[in-house]
């Protein structure tokens, strides 16, 4: 680009930005100007104050999330693999795991009168 053109490119440009600035001193007034400038700011500060606000909540709250909620999830993991253990000790040990089927007594002999079952004589 030579020298001329970048000359032409300029004085256009500084036409059109005081073309632009003189449209915008005649059709809005300063008074109305100075209004929405301060509107803007305001708006801009209280939405930059509210996505600080939201991103100490969520910090707060993810937070408190790993510290409470993790290891309550790693306890009932473990329970649940321990819970597996011994049904499948049981499995091969060839007996139901304790508390399923019918209830019995101490002796392990099922207790007289269930339905289903044939009473004791």
């Amino acid at each position: 680009m030579s020298i001329v053109e970048e000359d032409e490119r300029l004085s256009l440009w500084e036409t059109i930005s005081s073309t632009a600035g003189k449209i915008r001193d005649t059709i809005i007034p300063d008074s109305v100007r100075y209004r929405v400038k301060n509107a803007t700011k305001k708006i801009i500060s209280y939405g930059g104050t509210g996505v600080q606000y939201a991103g100490k909540a969520a910090w707060v709250l993810s937070t408190a999330a790993l510290v409470l909620v993790l290891p309550l999830a790693m306890e009932v993991d473990r329970e649940q693999a321990l819970v597996d253990m011994e049904q499948e000790a049981m499995r091969q040990q060839g007996g139901a795991p304790a508390g399923y089927g019918l209830p019995s007594m101490p002796g392990g002999s099922p207790l007289p009168g269930m339905p289903g079952m044939p009473a004791a004589m």
